[in-house]
């Protein structure tokens, strides 16, 4: 990859605009997106859900795939019911990868 090749419009804009403070523009593009998708799923608290984790640092968690119930959302974590075992889940948001839902999204 060379300096031409830019992921995404918003990092191609800070970078050809000197002016901006590029770190506090960049970490409140990431805050933003992050409350955009923490606003969709607390919108679909109450679903079935699969949920897709990794632990990279864990050979017990390293890629698992949780089925349950959405219960609470917070900015860093998602609490899930197993409603076949009964169990709760308090899953940090730094290892999910995505999330399949059993029916249609409320966004």
């Amino acid at each position: 990859m060379d300096d031409k090749y830019y992921q995404n419009n918003h990092l191609k804009y800070l970078n050809d605009n000197p002016n901006l403070n590029k770190e506090e523009n960049h970490n409140n593009y990431i805050s933003n997106y992050l409350d955009d998708i923490i606003s969709v799923i607390k919108k679909n608290i109450g679903k079935l859900v699969t949920i897709y984790y990794s632990n990279p640092n864990s050979i017990e968690w390293h890629d698992k795939e949780l089925i349950g119930i959405i219960e609470k959302v917070g900015y860093d974590h998602i609490i899930l019911s197993d409603p076949k075992t009964g169990e709760w889940l308090l899953l940090l948001n730094i290892y999910l990868n995505y999330i399949k839902f059993s029916e249609i999204i409320n966004n």
